[in-house]
Order: C-alpha cells, then sequence, then structure tokens
C-alpha cells in the first residue's frame, strides 16, 4: 500500500508542477458541487471557485482540486478509501469534513483521506477519516492542533522493509492524522513518513 501512496503521491506533485509551469489560469464560479466516484475512478478539476459546499461520495475513487478555491466547506461522505487531494495552488476558507457511517476499523483499514498541500481545519465527525499532511505545517484535526513532531510512528520510503517503527526524531516531510474506534475504543494516530520523491 505504501508504494501506492508513493505512485500516487508522486503523480499528484507532477500534476500540480505541470500546473504550476503553465502558469495560475483564470478561475471560474463553479456551477457543480456534488461528486459521487465510481470505485477506481480519478477525477482532476482545476480553476473553479466553489461558493457552495462541496461533497464528494462514493467509495476507492479519488478527486483532486487544483488552483481551486473553497468558499464553504468540503465534504468527503465516502465509507472506505476514498480520497481527496487539495493540491498546493488551491485556497481553502471553509472546513473539510469527514463525514461517513464507520467508527470501528483498524490501522490497516483503508480509511477516506484528505491529502493537502495547504493547512486547513478537518473536522473529523463521530467517524472514521485521515488528512494526510503533504508538508510539516501543522494539521487542525477536530479543533487540535497537531505537528508533525506529535508522531508516534514512522515510515521511512527509502526502506520499506523496516515498515513502521517508533519516531524518534527521524527525517520526515509529511505526516498524518487519523481517527477510528477499535473494539469500541477511540484511536487517534499521528504517524509520520520520509518520502524521497516529494
Amino acid at each position: 500500500m505504501k508504494k501506492w501512496m508513493g505512485l500516487i503521491l508522486a503523480l499528484v506533485l507532477c500534476l500540480a508542477l505541470c500546473a504550476i509551469a503553465l502558469g495560475e489560469a483564470e478561475r471560474t464560479e463553479a456551477t457543480e458541487f456534488a461528486f459521487e466516484l465510481a470505485a477506481e475512478e480519478t477525477l482532476y478539476l482545476e480553476n473553479l471557485i466553489f461558493n457552495e459546499p462541496v461533497t464528494v461520495s462514493g467509495d476507492y475513487g479519488q478527486i483532486m482540486f487544483a488552483n481551486c478555491v473553497f468558499n464553504a466547506d468540503v465534504i468527503n461522505a465516502a465509507d472506505v478509501f476514498t480520497r481527496v487531494f487539495i493540491l498546493p495552488d488551491c485556497e481553502v476558507n471553509g472546513n473539510l469534513i469527514l463525514r461517513n457511517s464507520v467508527k470501528e476499523a483498524t490501522i490497516e483499514t483503508a480509511l477516506p483521506k484528505y491529502i493537502i498541500y495547504v493547512p486547513a481545519p478537518v473536522v473529523c465527525e463521530d467517524c472514521v477519516g485521515v488528512v494526510v499532511a503533504l508538508g510539516t505545517f501543522d494539521v487542525e484535526f477536530n479543533a487540535e492542533t497537531y505537528h508533525l513532531t506529535d508522531a508516534t510512528l514512522f515510515y521511512d520510503g527509502t526502506k520499506p522493509e523496516n515498515g513502521m517503527v517508533p519516531y524518534q526524531g527521524q527525517e520526515a516531510n509529511c505526516y498524518m492524522v487519523g481517527q477510528w474506534w477499535e473494539n469500541g475504543e477511540k484511536t487517534i494516530l499521528v504517524e509520520c513518513e520520509y518520502d524521497p520523491g516529494m
């Protein structure tokens, strides 16, 4: 799974760099605010201004927003896996909300997530979800501020055979904050990684 995540992150970074290289395109006001993704679908949206809440639904898909402005909340309503990418040239003036019907999970569960290149407040309602910060900026998750140094686990993308190890100050360039319940007990996990592709 880590290899796939690395490949996806490299693809997203390439798309973001291409968008930046082409210069900032003029943004237009969005007219569509609900996006239901099919399994394994990837949707790429760019140069839009969303003045109403955006809802992303459907499991096992991903949607990438480039050079977009969100003047309302973004809601990831998927139960499993679906990833919402907020690329570096976006502006978020609302909350990123995780809203689903799942509570029980494990660290191996493919949780729905936001993958963000810019700081934005994340609200994970009474459900499971993850935010991945592609950078070392602080993450606001359910009104608590987390830092990369809060991580308890570490993954080195140059040494995948080591798997997850305790975080002890190793060099990292991204991290995640996740929430789920396992056997009825709430878990908040902060895990960081070193991704050589970033």
